[in-house]
C-alpha cells in the first residue's frame, strides 16, 4: 500500500487540523528548507512542518536526521488524533475530510478508517523512532543514501508482522 503527499498537500493537511506541536531536538537555522527554530517545543503550522520536516543540510546527521524528524512529524499527528479524539469522536470523519483531498493511495476509505481506528490504540511514547542504518555516498553527482547491512534486518523482521521486535 501507499500514502502519498505533496509539498503543498502537507502543509493544507497540517493547518487544516490546526498545527502539530513538535518537540524541536535542536536549533535550526537553513535556509534551503526554510527551517528556523529554536529549540523545544512548539506548535508549527503546515509551513513550518515542512520546513521541519525536509531540512537536512542544518542537522547533525543530514538525511539520517531528517528521517528521524520526519518520524517525529508522524508521532506528532498520532498525539494529537488521539488527544482530539478523546473530546470528540467525530475527528476521525474530519481527519479523513482533510486527507482525502490532499492525499493520493491505493487504500480504500474502510482501510483508512480502519488504520485510523488502529492508530488510536498505540501508545505513542511506546513507539521507537527508529532510522534504518546507512551512509551518505554519491553516484555520478548525485547525492544517495546507501543502506547499511544492519537495514536488512530491520525490514525482514518488520515483514513478519509489521512489529519490530
Amino acid at each position: 500500500y501507499y500514502l502519498l503527499a505533496s509539498f503543498t498537500g502537507v502543509v493544507e493537511i497540517v493547518d487544516g487540523i490546526g498545527g502539530l506541536q513538535v518537540d524541536i531536538p535542536y536549533a535550526m537555522n537553513d535556509s534551503a528548507s526554510g527551517a528556523v527554530f529554536p529549540e523545544g517545543p512548539r506548535v508549527l503550522t503546515g509551513k513550518e512542518t515542512l520546513a521541519f520536516s525536509r531540512n537536512r543540510k542544518d542537522t547533525p546527521k543530514g538525511d539520517f536526521s531528517r528521517s528521524e524528524n520526519q518520524g517525529r512529524v508522524i508521532l506528532s499527528t498520532l498525539e494529537k488524533l488521539q488527544a482530539e479524539y478523546e473530546e470528540d469522536p467525530t475527528v476521525l470523519f474530519q481527519c479523513i475530510a482533510v486527507g482525502s483531498a490532499r492525499l493520493q493511495t491505493d487504500l480504500s476509505l474502510a482501510e483508512v478508517f480502519d488504520l485510523m481506528l488502529t492508530g488510536l490504540t498505540i501508545e505513542p511514547s511506546k513507539v521507537e523512532n527508529l532510522v534504518v542504518p546507512g551512509s551518505n555516498g554519491f553516484v555520478g553527482d548525485a547525492a544517495v543514501v546507501f543502506l547499511a547491512s544492519g537495514a536488512d534486518s530491520i525490514y525482514a523482521d518488520m515483514r513478519k508482522d509489521g512489529v519490530l521486535g
